[in-house]
């Protein structure tokens, strides 16, 4: 086991401290609670005044179950329709149902554990419940959809024609080809019932408004969880492409290889788009965003000592590519007690057979370029995902130090190698560089930050 230094242990105390202000400041029932008020004549939706005779609560993402506990603790009884349908990954629903045990919200619910990041026949069951009680919304009642991080693998509805275990070896395909989110999102909402708008589709002529909790760089409506209730620009020309462009059309399934063609030419309804009847009948919040949690570190940080600046709210790309932006960026801002603060979501492009995920391979990298460029001083690196769960592992991401190359080279641990065989958790475990947090119940995607004593 690792027995970190003094002056290092209290470095990773402050940088887990910041990433917990990033994980707070996305807390899920607050977001909800803040955007709805009871009022004697029905609701209020962010300041607007309702009089729709009953609504319907549909949730599904990562922090799904805290969004229908705020909106269920809101909305009257009378006026809402029972049972509320929430879609969820295990791990937030085990550890929801540890922490209310016994609470009246989870008897009053049907929850649907989907899968993450790749599609369920669980999930898949609950996004037809959802989409059957939208088709069912009558024109005097509104459907409040709550709407997080995830929800775009954890709530799949494939097209007729096109199979579940279709939806998933494309899904594969695209985690593993270096696909952005964007890009994924433009093939899976055109191989969707719901996704792209349709579910304002299916939902209309009742009234449909959306509260969102964004895990997407700039959040773009459309992108985060496919937009399901949104306008989308993209077509099935460009879910096409997407495929074309990453020499997925041979590998995909021919179903979808098949359907995607027929769409393309005309034979099936295109996504929500601004023309479309049902796209007047939709209204949207945006609840929370990896913006506020960034702005949240920068607080903490500032009131931890650091002189705090925010570098970006845009990471993207490949991992490594932004660790050895960030390490040569760093090098020249040299001066001590300061912090560099980013946020966003990086892409992995996996070619070895080993375990991990972005932020992981994230803190690997940064600590392998921070060697190169001979990045100075005492200096602590945090990359996590905001929902505690990083790729498919039980962490949240990992936590180097200007110690940490060194002490794996004494390990006999090549981090070159590790970095080359994506097996960057199995040597952060090993160092107890790993961040574990469990479950967090919400998601707005990753966060980077960097210390310097």
């Amino acid at each position: 086991m690792t027995v970190f230094q003094p002056r290092e242990a209290q470095l990773r105390g402050v940088a887990q401290a910041c990433f917990q202000a990033a994980v707070r400041a996305a807390d899920p029932y607050e977001a909800v609670a803040k955007a709805l008020t009871p009022t004697a004549k029905g609701l209020r939706v962010e300041g607007r005044d309702t009089t729709y005779r009953r609504v319907h609560v549909l949730a599904f993402g990562k922090a799904a179950l805290r969004m229908a506990q705020a909106a269920c603790d809101t909305i009257e009884p009378s006026q809402r329709v029972d049972p509320v349908v929430v879609i969820t990954n295990q791990e937030n629903y085990q550890a929801f149902c540890r922490e209310q045990a016994g609470d009246a919200f989870v008897r009053a619910i049907d929850v649907y554990q989907g899968g993450h990041p790749l599609p369920s026949a669980r999930g898949q069951k609950g996004a037809e419940v959802v989409l059957e009680r939208a088709r069912g919304a009558r024109e005097d009642e509104l459907v409040l959809v709550l709407i997080s991080g995830g929800g775009s693998a954890l709530a799949p509805l494939p097209p007729t024609g096109v199979t579940l275990a279709d939806k998933i070896k494309t899904t594969e395909l695209l985690l593993h080809s270096g696909a952005s989110i964007q890009q994924m999102n433009v093939v899976r909402k055109h191989l969707s019932a719901i996704k792209g708008g349709r579910l304002t589709q299916a939902a209309s002529p009742a009234h449909v408004h959306a509260l969102i909790l964004s895990d997407v760089i700039g959040d773009d409506l459309a992108t985060i969880a496919s937009g399901p209730t949104v306008v989308d620009a993209s077509t099935y020309e460009d879910a096409w492409q997407v495929l074309k462009s990453f020499a997925l059309l041979s590998k995909v399934p021919p179903t979808v290889q098949r359907y995607l063609q027929e769409g393309v030419a005309g034979k099936h309804r295109e996504s929500l788009k601004a023309d479309d009847a049902a796209a007047s009948l939709v209204t949207t919040t945006l609840v929370g965003s990896n913006r506020l949690s960034v702005e949240a570190v920068h607080k903490e940080a500032h009131r931890q000592g650091f002189a705090a600046n925010i570098w970006r709210f845009d990471a993207c790309g490949e991992a490594r590519v932004l660790a050895e932006e960030m390490a040569r960026m760093v090098k020249h801002e040299g001066k001590q007690k300061q912090a560099w603060l980013c946020g966003g979501e990086t892409t992995v492009q996996v070619v070895g057979t080993g375990k991990g995920g972005r932020n992981q391979e994230l803190a690997v990298a940064f600590a392998v370029s921070a060697r190169t460029h001979d990045v100075q001083g005492d200096w602590v690196f945090l990359s996590g995902g905001t929902d505690g769960r990083d790729g498919p592992t039980d962490a949240a991401g990992g936590c180097v130090h200007s110690g940490s190359y060194q002490r794996w080279i004494d390990k006999t641990l090549k981090p070159e190698d590790v970095l080359a065989n994506n097996d960057c958790y199995s040597l952060l475990k090993e160092t107890g560089e790993l961040v574990t947090i469990g479950a967090t119940g919400t998601n707005v995607a990753d966060v980077q930050i960097f210390l310097r004593d």
